[in-house]
């Protein structure tokens, strides 16, 4: 059990650090067909258009969906930032690392 969680923890942090590298330094040039932040991106996208579909024309709905960018991003970051921290903790769990604390027991 310990094995998988090893190799599963690998495994998310090389897909989460290739997407990164992807979208931050890659952005036009990749063509894959499946990329995580295009599918968290499309996630987030639909209900927040179909909040703004239920608005009224006008300047709220244009406001409300201004605010999708700058969030969008920061959700991103942070699914990255959730995938690496998930996948460093199956890859302690998996080596089977532990901690000291001040009494000298792990």
């Amino acid at each position: 059990m310990r094995v998988f969680a090893a190799t599963s923890g690998l495994l998310l942090l090389s897909i989460i650090l290739w997407d990164t590298f992807e979208t931050i330094i890659l952005p036009r040039r990749v063509t894959w067909r499946f990329r995580l932040a295009r599918l968290v991106y499309r996630s987030i996208w639909f209900p927040w258009s179909a909040i703004a579909r239920r608005m009224r024309p006008g300047s709220w709905r244009e406001s409300f969906l201004s605010f999708y960018g700058p969030l969008s991003l920061l959700w991103l970051l942070g699914f990255w930032a959730i995938g690496l921290m998930g996948g460093f903790a199956l890859l302690h769990w998996g080596v089977g690392s532990g901690f000291i604390v001040a009494n000298g027991s792990a």
